[in-house]
């Protein structure tokens, strides 16, 4: 059963438009656990959810919860509950939630997901190629929010410029796969100490 560790209050200077809660959980996922429980800390319309960050399955979890506010016990292996969630398309709400998690602007988001602001406001739901960019991009926010544990530092973070990125910023990197994995790269470096 998952219990909530810790809930950090963000800063906002947008209000309502971000999301404003953190909420870390802890508890290993299994046959047992509660996952109704689970999915109403997703369901939470301004908070970004953590959820055992210690494996990659727990993290695809998180990542599928906090972009469509909902999670089920997964009846096949995770890369098969990821690659349909894509398949079948991201809800609207997706893209508003990952802008609020990110405390980014419409604009901003849309150019790194490729996706017109245009056509963002007439979806209901997201085609394969706009899902897998909408994904990918909360993919990479999620890890670098499982580093800091912190909704506010990982947002700097994640628009700051990095010298082991060009000068990049790790949200710019985030318009291609190559430069999402260069960002994951550097997580990884950071998570062993190799850079600060």
């Amino acid at each position: 059963m998952a219990t909530k560790d810790t809930k950090h209050q963000g800063t906002s200077k947008k209000g309502a438009d971000i999301a404003t809660f953190l909420e870390i959980l802890s508890g290993q996922i299994g046959r047992h656990q509660d996952w109704n429980e689970l999915s109403e800390y997703f369901s939470r319309k301004n908070s970004w959810v953590v959820y055992d960050a210690s494996n990659l399955f727990s993290h695809y979890i998180s990542v599928i919860g906090n972009l469509t506010g909902n999670v089920v016990e997964p009846s096949e292996p995770m890369f098969k509950v990821v690659r349909s969630t894509i398949k079948e398309g991201l809800p609207r709400e997706a893209f508003d939630r990952i802008k609020k998690a990110m405390a980014t602007t419409t604009e901003e988001l849309s150019l790194i997901t490729e996706i017109p602001a245009r056509t963002i406001a007439r979806r209901k739901r997201f085609k394969p190629d706009e899902s897998e960019r909408i994904f990918r991009v909360a993919s990479v926010f999620q890890k670098v929010v499982e580093m800091h544990k912190d909704l506010e530092q990982a947002r700097k973070w994640f628009t700051t410029s990095k010298v082991a990125l060009s000068g990049l910023t790790p949200i710019e990197c985030c318009d291609t796969e190559a430069g999402s994995r260069e960002v994951e790269n550097l997580l990884g470096r950071i998570d062993e100490s190799v850079y600060s």
